[in-house]
């Protein structure tokens, strides 16, 4: 018998009594990658911390599911694990499949579905405060018809393979400590 989620008389996951569903099911995977999907590793995974155009910090975070219909919002969040500060809070995006157009969202050859990369914008001055620390990233998928979710997280190291600058923003002068300018000193001293 062939079943899909929201047809009757088929299984469906047996949801949580807050919504949600159990995070050891496989439902949901966090993963990262740029271009492609790339699955953290068992052993250690990690996470490339990037320096982005517009001088901020990011990571890539990528996600797959099953179980939930092609119309999801996702949202991820990040913690550094030495100190408990939140780098990133959740902040839903729609991901979704509409008359065969792709909104952020990819079928798999086995039945998931995958966002595209995600941009995960990380509060942080310096690469030095997060380089081979541990974050906790999280990523939550909520189904919008019914409002089912699923939460997954895992403890990846940040590495720094294509370094980052090694100043640090000065959120006092809008000057970086190695003497260059951030973008808004530099267009105002033109």
């Amino acid at each position: 018998m062939l079943c899909a989620v929201g047809l009757s008389g088929c299984p469906g996951p047996d949801p949580r009594s807050d919504g949600g569903l159990d995070a050891g099911d496989g439902v949901v995977e966090l993963g990262t990658g740029q271009l492609d999907w790339e699955p953290l590793s068992a052993a250690d995974p990690t996470v490339e911390l990037i320096y982005g155009a517009q001088g901020g910090f990011h990571v890539w975070g990528r996600g797959r599911f099953r179980t939930f219909a092609p119309d999801v919002d996702v949202s991820f969040r990040v913690v550094r694990e030495s100190d408990g500060q939140e780098l990133h809070h959740p902040s839903p995006v729609r991901r979704y499949i509409e008359r065969d157009l792709r909104y952020g969202l990819l079928p798999t050859s086995d039945g998931r579905y995958q966002t595209d990369a995600e941009l995960v914008i990380l509060t942080l001055d310096c690469a030095r405060d997060l380089v081979g620390r541990r974050l906790t990233m999280e990523l939550t998928v909520r189904e919008r018809a019914t409002g089912r979710s699923a939460t997954t997280s895992r403890s990846v190291r940040v590495i720094d393979e294509i370094p980052s600058p090694t100043g640090c923003l000065s959120e006092r002068d809008g000057t970086r400590s190695d003497g260059g300018l951030d973008g808004a000193s530099a267009s105002r001293d033109r």
